[in-house]
């Protein structure tokens, strides 16, 4: 068999005899068979399959380097080999550390660009291609984040990929000041057992952003007989007067605020603070813009509407039965009504003595005059009311009292 047959017949997988070395996955290797990333190529040597004497060749230029040599070294950094009929590419991974790298970070409004200083992975195949090898990196800062306890720094941090570095985005607004940290790949944390980083200088915040909240006043039990009343802190529609507290909660940098209240398209006022109460009393669709800016050269801005702030037209409904026996159900003679802005309502006995009289639409007649109980029958009410909207209202009719007793 001649010696041509006989490294044909081999293409095994030549032995690292000196140097620590990662082996890249094959799923990530082309044109070549192996690639080795070395800590240090320099201590890099390899021995041919089953130690046998082979001729060691540069790629893709095929330029024999060494014949019937058993070890090789003095390998080049990015150089494709080929011995055994099995080809192989070395990476010297030192010129590619975080460490040897630089970060800048340039601040926007909407986000932070940062730009990386480090070279490509690189080597070039037995045809001559030039590839680069995939690697990522965790990009850390501080920032600021909402929570129920409002505005908060917290780190934040990101995967990014550093394959092809030139410009990182972060793709959030940075809130407060802070540098940027980028640790290792996976190569430096099998080298290391711990990631290589490279550290920004401090990168001034310039952003603003907010979290908007609406806080109505709430309306208690007693206002049970108004329809579509405030009953939740959320609620931003209902019955008039509608009492609203509009929190702008900016970030860090937020410096001025302006909140513009509009009904239908028109603009009402305009105010500045952080907080702002607004009472709604006139029927109809309200909106509310607030933008908030910062107070440096670079005027970042952020902004939100309250859509569909719904202010219902006054009504009065009167029913014709109560019954106060206490059993929780209808004891009073109450009125249901929407955005009332006065109200009064008199009752009388079948004499026209009155026996009863209130101005505040969440109350009502329980059937007793100095705490007794007056008689079953049919008595007779009036009521004069003006609703927010201007709507006048003359009602007049009866009203049974069935206690069953």
């Amino acid at each position: 068999m001649t010696m041509g047959a006989a490294l044909h017949m081999a293409g095994q997988q030549p032995t690292v005899t000196s140097g620590r070395y990662f082996l890249l996955p094959n799923s990530e290797v082309k044109g070549v068979d192996y690639v080795y990333v070395f800590e240090d190529l320099s201590q890099a040597q390899f021995e041919s399959a089953n130690q046998q004497l082979a001729n060691w060749y540069e790629m893709p230029s095929r330029r024999l380097l060494a014949r019937r040599y058993t070890l090789f070294s003095n390998l080049e950094n990015g150089k494709a080999y080929h011995v055994d009929n099995v080809s192989f590419a070395v990476i010297d991974y030192r010129p590619y550390r975080l460490t040897t790298a630089t970060l800048t970070a340039t601040p926007s409004c909407d986000n932070v660009m940062l730009s990386l200083n480090l070279q490509p992975m690189q080597y070039v195949d037995t045809m001559g291609v030039t590839h680069t090898i995939s690697r990522t990196g965790v990009l850390r800062c501080f920032n600021q984040a909402w929570s129920a306890d409002g505005w908060a720094k917290t780190e934040q941090s990101d995967t990014v990929d550093i394959t092809n570095p030139k410009q990182i985005l972060f793709p959030r607004k940075l809130l407060v000041s802070s540098d940027f940290v980028l640790s290792g790949d996976r190569f430096a944390e099998f080298f290391y057992n711990s990631p290589d980083s490279v550290r920004s200088d401090e990168c001034r915040a310039i952003a603003v952003a907010h979290h908007a909240q609406t806080l109505t006043a709430k309306r208690g039990d007693k206002y049970e007989n108004e329809i579509e009343r405030p009953i939740e802190e959320t609620t931003i529609k209902g019955s008039a007067p509608l009492n609203i507290l509009f929190k702008a909660n900016g970030s860090a940098m937020a410096e001025y605020y302006e909140w513009q209240f509009y009904r239908y398209e028109n603009l009402l006022t305009t105010r500045a603070d952080n907080e702002q109460r607004y009472i709604f009393d006139e029927n109809g669709a309200y909106k509310v813009h607030l933008t908030i800016t910062t107070s440096d050269s670079s005027r970042c801005s952020c902004d939100t509407t309250f859509q569909d702030i719904t202010v219902k037209e006054s009504m009065i409904w009167v029913p014709n039965v109560f019954t106060p026996n206490g059993d929780g159900k209808n004891d009073e003679f109450r009125v249901a009504y929407r955005s009332l802005a006065e109200f009064h309502c008199w009752v009388f006995n079948r004499w026209g003595h009155q026996v009863f009289s209130w101005t505040d639409p969440a109350k009502g007649w329980d059937g007793r005059i100095n705490g007794r109980l007056v008689p079953d029958g049919a008595y007779y009410y009036i009521i004069d009311a003006t609703g927010t909207d201007g709507e006048h209202y003359k009602l007049q009719g009866a009203i049974n009292l069935l206690s069953g007793k």
